[in-house]
């Protein structure tokens, strides 16, 4: 699990460089959001009707089903989808709805021969094929061995697998992705296992389940008692890979190190990596494993999310025994007892404050403003972040 040498040695210089002089990255000046980017229903239905209805999104990693009849399901906006590895070892992907009405045909993820619809017991097989349909006679537009479940499209790139919505052909979403999956191909994903899962609803925009990784002005203060002990303080290196993002926060012993013995490791070993993929999937990676983040809007309803959450084990990470429960504790724990509980505070406030009120993101707040800048773009910039003291949008060239 490496980065290519060259980035990780540019990314190991650029740390010790900016820690001794105090220079963290910052954008070009503060700016102001309206609220309206996250409680209002009108601003949700463009973000659902553009930004998850055209871009590739995040399903899993393929090691999360690496045999034949493993499966995971994935409530992903406006579908509901089952993804599946066959007995020719291909992944697969579904609509997880039985084609008679409508049900569900998999819950979870797990291990299976075949998927049974539990409403009327319609059958079919690990390639979605309908196998068989119970008093078949009074269904004559239906053809077991034929018919199935509806297949989707889509990519399995670098050991991640990632939904195709319909009219985003591979080459489109391999263009879109490239900036950021291109350099994760060093990471051997293909080679990770899921050790740990965990899902829930939040009363919170789906932004600020996303914006609470992009920067790190807020760990020494809410984290203090947890993570804050562990990372330099206020500090992390940022770097946009346009529409996706990447932070680098450093651990504290590398303050105690030599240059030398900083570069001969790897650079998991002394940062923790933070993968921002466009739109909502945050992975922060370690040496040992990968915490993955998904969160998904909820129809209509802009102060609501779903937080889905994978801890998966790197091929090291395998190798040690490590008790997986304490670490999903940790990374589930960090983030709901602390970084949500102010999202929610956050969201309530600005649900009753309305749509005048506003938010601001610091010039010590890059990744915040590019990720917002982001969104707007992907929408025809319905309302940009804009500068207070010019009145001016904040163009993404600004830096």
């Amino acid at each position: 699990m490496r980065h290519p040498r060259a980035l990780q040695t540019r990314l190991i210089r650029e740390s010790i460089d900016r820690l001794k002089a105090q220079d963290p990255p910052l954008a070009a000046g503060s700016v102001e959001a309206s609220a309206r980017r996250y409680s209002d229903t009108d601003w949700l239905s463009r973000e659902t009707g553009t930004i998850f209805r055209n871009e590739p999104q995040y399903l899993g990693l393929a090691g999360e089903i690496p045999d034949a009849g493993d499966y995971m399901t994935r409530e992903l906006p406006g579908v509901s989808l089952l993804a599946v590895r066959g007995k020719d070892q291909q992944i697969r992907a579904f609509r997880n709805r039985c084609r008679h009405r409508g049900t569900r045909v998999a819950e979870g993820e797990g291990k299976a021969r075949r998927f049974t619809c539990p409403y009327h017991a319609w059958t079919y097989g690990l390639d979605g094929i309908l196998a068989s349909v119970p008093e078949a006679c009074h269904f004559d537009t239906v053809e077991p061995g034929v018919d199935g479940l509806c297949p989707v499209p889509i990519l399995e790139w670098a050991g991640m697998l990632f939904f195709l919505p319909p009219g985003t052909d591979e080459a489109t979403a391999r263009a879109r992705l490239h900036p950021i999956v291109s350099e994760l191909e060093g990471f051997d994903f293909h080679a990770y296992r899921s050790r740990r899962t965990f899902s829930t609803g939040k009363p919170t925009n789906w932004k600020l389940g996303v914006d609470t990784f992009l920067e790190a002005y807020h760990v020494p203060v809410l984290h203090a008692r947890t993570i804050g002990r562990t990372l330099v303080g206020g500090f992390a290196l940022y770097e946009p890979l346009q529409p996706h993002a990447r932070l680098v926060a450093p651990r504290r012993p590398i303050l105690d190190l030599t240059e030398e013995q900083i570069t001969s490791d790897p650079l998991h070993r002394h940062a923790i990596i933070v993968y921002r993929i466009f739109p909502n999937t945050v992975i922060v990676s370690m040496e040992t494993h990968a915490e993955i983040h998904r969160f998904n809007p909820v129809q209509g309803q802009p102060n609501r999310m779903t937080w889905d959450l994978t801890v998966a084990a790197s091929p090291l990470g395998q190798s040690l025994d490590i008790d997986w429960d304490r670490i999903l504790d940790l990374a589930a724990g960090v983030v709901e007892r602390e970084d949500l509980v102010m999202m929610a505070q956050i969201q309530a406030n600005l649900d009753s404050e309305g749509p005048e009120s506003t938010v601001t993101f610091g010039r010590n707040e890059p990744a915040l403003q590019d990720f917002h800048a982001e969104i707007d773009q992907a929408m025809g910039e319905p309302e940009p972040l804009r500068r207070p003291e010019e009145g001016l949008p904040a163009a993404l060239a600004a830096r």
